[in-house]
């Protein structure tokens, strides 16, 4: 995810200041940079560079990593991690979260999905259409949604058939609910829940966000569930980042279904997490959806869709949530990258914006696929809405801030560095997933040294280095000489929420730098691709991650490393 500081509250007084004392010291960056440093390619590009520095440094080091500058409610206190698992909710046969009364139909579902993996093949890369085949026994999600942008609803009708991997008897599986949590602002009533064919009596936890529905399985066994269930959608919402709801004609639906969360050692993960970060934590799943809304609509979705009279039929690869957007106002453009299929949608107005942004994640996509391993995926879409954050990141598609286009996109500014961001999150976080409420350091951190990794190879190391000095390092000084300074590998409930920023999203980026610069290109583009290959659709662990690096460089180098930049915190 990444911030913007558009929209600020009284909370975050001193963000002006440091907004333009940032820019003041930024104002001439480039000017230690001379012509002979830049390729012939990349002189081309100066006049936009030049102003590129100053303004990733002012809305990138006042903005994206000041975020109480980005929320309308004051910074939270520092607060120990939740379990992953709480006090169970009152017994109840059907859902009370607040949602509207019901005028849509409930929508039909086959009684007997289509279990095939070949049904998701259309989503992928044809060179990783196998991919599905060799998943396992990951969750299926079927669901049917209709919409109504007008009354602001859903009702959807959801079969997932789930299968217990581990090696204990399960006697329950959780539901995320995740429309009715803080940081949503909607609602979200389950009115049925069937296990095998049965009506099964239910529990809600967490703020009613998570639903947990009685089982037995054995180690090996799968059950079938089928869940009813309604959305209330907020409009013009001002909760957390606005990120779901129906504003300025566009309507963002992330994860607007039951969705079952990560199970490790520790339990169940569905604890609520602070509004100013990442709340997900999923398996990688597959996703066969049907989405009924008025035809006038554009229909954004993870995956691949084809559509008939209003009706669109989506399937997934192996993908970790499923993203739903749609705008009577949706206009595109579009780019084949070695395969994929890139489309930035856009508003009225955005044209440049929309074409900037394509040219930004193609490029992106070329570097990572270089550097990390391929992107099997047959589509990427960049999507603008008017959330609050800069950008945000889901399988397969990436929003960015309507307020971002407005910004003479285009022109070589901080809408070029959310945009790579944002792409990047397609290898750390989507296809190598991890615990974003408890380690967001291993995507967030990752993602950072990514974006500077996009900067070297599209303009050069000389300007990378700039980007790398003002947008990283110096805010970390900062952070030291305010005795600030703290171990990265935290939840995020563990930080304030500036800090949060400046530590996960500045300090943890060097981690990556200074494991570079100890092993040399060869064995950190190495560690990447091993890290990348060992981890794609499954899970990764700071453990799982270091033992990546370990293959390729001395283990002693390493762990050190590790625990001065990750582990530790710089005593005053």
């Amino acid at each position: 995810m990444a911030y913007d500081a558009k929209r600020r509250s009284s909370s975050c007084g001193d963000c002006d200041h440091q907004m333009w004392e940032y820019q003041a010291v930024m104002s001439g960056a480039l000017a230690t940079v001379e012509e002979h440093d830049l390729p012939m390619a990349w002189q081309t590009k100066r006049a936009s560079v030049r102003k590129l520095i100053p303004a990733i440094s002012l809305f990138g080091v006042a903005a994206l990593f000041c975020v109480s500058c980005a929320v309308t409610t004051p910074v939270p206190p520092t607060r120990p991690a939740l379990p992953p698992t709480v006090e169970a909710a009152p017994t109840l046969t059907v859902v009370p979260s607040p949602a509207p009364t019901p005028v849509l139909p409930t929508p039909a579902i086959p009684p007997t999905p289509n279990l095939d993996p070949a049904s998701y093949r259309p989503a992928m890369r044809p060179e990783f259409a196998a991919d599905v085949d060799s998943l396992g026994d990951v969750p299926r999600y079927f669901i049917t949604l209709t919409v109504d942008p007008d009354a602001l609803q859903a009702t959807g009708r959801e079969r997932v058939r789930y299968t217990n991997t581990d090696a204990t008897a399960l006697s329950q599986v959780y539901f995320r609910l995740f429309p009715s949590a803080p940081g949503y602002g909607g609602a979200m009533t389950v009115t049925r829940v069937l296990v095998g064919g049965q009506p099964v009596t239910i529990q809600l936890e967490q703020q009613s966000t998570a639903l947990k529905a009685p089982v037995s399985l054995a180690p090996g066994a799968s059950a079938d569930f089928l869940l009813d269930f309604q959305v209330g959608i907020p409009r013009d919402s001002t909760v957390g980042y606005a990120m779901f709801g129906s504003t300025e004609g566009v309507l963002a639906l992330p994860n607007f279904y039951p969705v079952i969360p990560a199970r490790d050692e520790s339990g169940w993960h569905i604890e609520v997490a602070p509004d100013y970060g990442d709340e997900t934590f999923n398996p990688t799943a597959l996703y066969d959806v049907s989405i009924t809304a008025p035809a006038a609509q554009v229909v954004v979705t993870s995956g691949t869709c084809k559509s008939e009279a209003g009706v669109w039929h989506c399937v997934s690869g192996p993908m970790r949530d499923f993203m739903l957007a749609m705008s009577a106002d949706y206009q595109s453009v579009t780019k084949d990258v070695d395969g994929v299929t890139i489309r930035s949608f856009y508003r009225p107005g955005s044209e440049a914006g929309g074409n900037r942004a394509l040219q930004v994640a193609a490029d992106a996509l070329r570097v990572y696929s270089r550097r990390f391993g391929p992107y099997p995926f047959a589509e990427l879409d960049v999507l603008e809405t008017p959330t609050r954050a800069g950008g945000i990141e889901y399988p397969g598609l990436v929003v960015i801030a309507s307020a971002l286009y407005d910004q003479r996109a285009g022109e070589g500014d901080y809408f070029d560095f959310v945009v790579a961001h944002e792409v990047a999150h397609q290898w750390w976080y989507s296809l190598v997933g991890d615990d974003q409420v408890n380690h967001p350091w291993l995507d967030e951190s990752l993602v950072g040294y990514s974006t500077l990794l996009y900067y070297e190879d599209t303009y050069g190391k000389a300007i990378a280095n700039q980007v790398l000095q003002q947008v990283f390092e110096e805010p970390y000084q900062k952070l030291l000489q305010d005795k600030r300074d703290q171990k990265v590998d935290q939840p995020v409930s563990a930080f304030t929420q500036s800090d949060y920023i400046t530590v996960v999203y500045r300090k943890g980026p060097l981690f990556f730098k200074a494991l570079r610069d100890a092993i040399g290109d060869n064995k950190f583009n190495a560690f990447l691709k091993t890290y990348f290959r060992q981890n794609r659709y499954g899970i990764a662990t700071p453990e799982r991650m270091l033992a990546a690096a370990e293959s390729v460089a001395d283990k002693s180098t390493v762990r050190s490393l590790f625990d001065k930049w990750i582990e530790s915190a710089t005593k005053p």
